[in-house]
């Protein structure tokens, strides 16, 4: 068996996971959140909201829409960050200005300040810095928190929104709708993005699905000479199975079966490569192994 971390291929198949792979509903989006960035300012911003389920694509989709919007980072004065990304691992605003702080270098020191003046600070930091839209992930953490701590935060969100004046992305999984519709000042400035499951196979019959271009595609950038024929039967409806039609699901899967193949000197990924690879389908992670 051969095959290390240093391998050429090796590097090459784990390099996939920076890679963006075209589908049209990611296009779509993010040719929407180009719009909502373009928008003047207004009292009133119209904000983004992703939901979809964990590792299909929320993420992957604001970090290419922030390759296309880079910061220029100065570290003895304020940088110019069009796009600030930062986790809501709680719904607790002295820990988010925190990481507000923390992705502002030149303001870190605001983490020590007093908790009543952190949002001041927070709001001046980021006009200093130019923000221009706000992107919150995991913002489903927020129906975590009691009814207050809740209430609290999207008084937080709505604060931002309406003194800087720019649009807020969140990502989430479906908590995060409910967590936005129970305050109906909130919701009604947020349009909803569903990033559901992907279909095995499209509407017609003479065009390929979009997942199976996507497996098409991604077998393209894999270190392979010899033809896997992820794109079609049987090995895209084996794929679709063990991922369960989650296109993160499906590209982790490819690269544990790419990496076996690697390492038993096969020239392509197989089906035995894709059953063999101990890939864990994403319904079977609750449950006890043997």
């Amino acid at each position: 068996m051969n095959g290390s971390s240093l391998d050429p291929r090796i590097i090459r198949i784990d390099r996939t996971k920076h890679f963006w792979m075209k589908y049209s509903r990611g296009e779509r989006t993010l040719q929407l959140l180009e719009d909502r960035l373009a928008e003047p300012q207004s009292h009133r911003m119209r904000n983004v909201l992703i939901i979809g389920d964990s590792n299909s694509g929320k993420t992957r989709l604001a970090l290419r829409f922030m390759r296309r919007h880079r910061p220029q980072v100065n570290l003895s004065s304020p940088s110019v960050v069009p796009l600030l990304y930062v986790e809501a691992t709680a719904a607790d605003e002295n820990k988010f200005y925190n990481a507000i702080f923390e992705e502002l270098p030149v303001y870190k020191h605001g983490q020590t300040a007093r908790s009543d003046m952190k949002e001041i600070l927070a709001i001046r930091a980021m006009r200093d810095c130019g923000i221009r839209m706000l992107i919150i992930d995991e913002f489903h953490n927020l129906v975590k928190a009691p009814n207050q701590k809740q209430n609290n935060f999207r008084r937080v969100i709505r604060s931002l929104g309406n003194q800087l004046k720019i649009p807020i992305l969140a990502l989430g999984t479906r908590e995060a709708f409910h967590a936005i519709s129970s305050d109906s000042h909130l919701a009604n400035r947020f349009q909803v993005v569903s990033l559901p499951k992907w279909e095995l196979n499209g509407a017609g019959a003479d065009e390929p699905s979009e997942y199976r271009k996507f497996l098409a595609a991604f077998e393209r950038a894999l270190p392979f000479h010899e033809t896997s024929d992820l794109g079609n039967d049987p090995m895209a409806a084996k794929i679709y199975a063990l991922s369960e039609g989650n296109i993160g699901e499906a590209a982790d899967l490819l690269r544990d079966a790419a990496r076996w193949a690697v390492r038993n000197d096969d020239a392509r990924i197989t089906e035995e490569a894709l059953v063999e690879c101990e890939f864990v389908p994403p319904s079977r992670r609750t449950i006890l192994p043997d």
